[in-house]
């Protein structure tokens, strides 16, 4: 299974497994409005809390998740592509999930018009690809930006994904 699919498949069992609490426990409360004190109304206010907190952890993961890909698309759609010297690949300790850390890229770029140098990088990447920018020679990497600011940008590293083969 792709690792990008994991994320995907986690954020939506929390939201499914929260809707069946969240709306039971709507209803009882709404049952039970006349009578605050009744342990109907308390079942369906822990209920409908149950539900919200996974329902809302399942829903705006998936919100992240797409409006994440959906910028990173407009970008390789619509921004300014320029071709960024490969600097070295580092592991990004911030981020572990099951003891292991993915690895970025960074890149730099020269922007020839204001003269500053600018350091980009790249997304998770789950696999070491330092072998792998080796063997095919890899010493530059696109770079799509928007051009009213830099700062929203994306490295495309899909020169690399095309080569991997997950046989797990």
């Amino acid at each position: 299974m792709k690792k990008s699919l994991v994320p995907i498949i986690i954020f939506s069992i929390f939201l499914i497994a929260g809707l069946p609490h969240l709306i039971p426990g709507i209803i009882l409360m709404a049952l039970n409005i006349n009578d605050l004190d009744s342990a109907g109304m308390f079942a369906g206010l822990i209920l409908a809390i149950i539900g919200f907190v996974f329902s809302a952890t399942g829903g705006i993961g998936l919100y992240v998740i797409f409006s994440k890909r959906k910028t990173n698309a407009q970008l390789k759609a619509n921004g300014t592509r320029i071709s960024a010297d490969y600097v070295e690949t580092i592991v990004n300790e911030s981020v572990h999930v099951q003891y292991r850390h993915p690895y970025n890229i960074i890149c730099e770029w020269n922007n020839p018009s204001d003269g500053k140098k600018y350091i980009f990088r790249s997304g998770n990447i789950w696999f070491n690809p330092e072998n792998m920018i080796k063997e095919n020679c890899l010493n530059k990497f696109d770079v799509y930006y928007d051009e009213n600011n830099i700062k929203k940008y994306v490295v495309d590293i899909d020169c690399l994904n095309n080569n991997v083969v997950d046989l797990s």
